[in-house]
């Protein structure tokens, strides 16, 4: 079977409910994976010139645990809301996960590389327990176990509509999941890019951003502009519509193919002031008369972006 047949395979057996039917996403379950994405956010965030201490925090697709926002809470964060399209996370996980976070954080572990997890990004430069970021006293005060306790409990009822709930997990989120003006972060980790734009769905979500933040909030986004789970890296532009509708299927989750222009582009039409932009950048592997034609006017700068860490101000 050739590469582009299992492509299509794999996105028309989306149409069959038996088989289509998520059972998770096979990720994001690991303590040192949720710890390590969060700093590396934090990480990212002060790098930008941002106050990174934000009390209310949004994550959008958290996956198969609310670890990242376990993390925030322990942190800086005081309410955190996880906001999904298929409802990939276990309770059974959630308190241990609890608990090694907090182990991480009291020893204050080094942020897990490169040589752990090689295909997560940002890299960092210096991947040490960000002392000069966590403020030592509030760290204490967050890992105390009365506070803990209290992010226990709030596990058992986070799936409460009450907007004022330390933990709040909807799914399937709406723009009124979160009431307007009432974020201070809404951050995600190789999630926007699985979010479809053919239907507008990638504008509406960068116009709810801007509907929840308060005006000075931040967004901080990692986004993966590659291809899944197919080489060369930039193979997904050489597909056309037709052949694309069918490697992508009816599946919630999967690549829109937009480039770093089109999150350029959004932040500007919302009115995020972009603060940071990490781009990790790559040659080109496809000759751009190989493209598909919507892809061929692409330039140089959208063409060699492999990944991309956003942070944006609201204005």
């Amino acid at each position: 079977m050739t590469s582009d047949l299992r492509l299509v395979v794999g996105g028309l057996k989306s149409f069959i409910p038996s088989i289509s039917r998520s059972t998770g996403t096979g990720g994001t379950i690991a303590p040192r994976y949720c710890y390590g994405i969060w700093l590396r956010h934090l990480r990212m965030i002060a790098k930008a010139g941002v106050d990174h201490v934000r009390d209310v925090v949004v994550e959008i697709g958290p996956g198969d645990s609310v670890g990242t926002g376990l993390a925030a809470l322990l942190t800086t964060g005081k309410r955190y809301i996880a906001l999904d399209v298929v409802p990939h996370a276990a309770a059974v996980v959630q308190s241990s996960l609890l608990d090694a976070i907090a182990d991480l954080l009291r020893a204050k572990t080094p942020i897990p590389d490169a040589n752990e997890f090689p295909k997560v990004f940002p890299r960092l430069p210096d991947y040490r327990f960000p002392s000069d970021v966590l403020d030592g006293d509030r760290l204490a005060r967050r890992l105390a176990p009365s506070h803990i306790e209290q992010v226990r409990s709030a596990l058992d009822h986070m799936g409460t509509d009450d907007p004022k709930a330390a933990i709040r997990y909807a799914c399937p989120w709406s723009r009124s999941s979160v009431p307007p003006k009432s974020a201070d972060l809404v951050f995600s980790q190789a999630a926007l890019q699985e979010i479809d734009n053919r239907g507008g769905a990638l504008r509406s979500t960068f116009e709810s951003m801007a509907t929840w933040l308060k005006p000075g909030g931040i967004v901080s986004h990692q986004v993966d502009l590659g291809m899944y789970g197919a080489e060369p890296w930039d193979r997904h532009w050489t597909y056309g519509d037709m052949t694309w509708t069918m490697i992508r299927g009816q599946r919630p989750n999967y690549i829109n193919r937009e480039p770093l222009s089109t999150y350029e582009e959004l932040c500007e039409e919302f009115g995020f002031d972009v603060a940071l932009l990490d781009v990790v950048e790559e040659t080109p592997s496809v000759a751009r008369g190989r493209l598909a034609p919507r892809f061929r006017p692409l330039d140089e700068r959208d063409r060699t972006a492999r990944a991309v860490h956003i942070v944006a101000v609201k204005r």
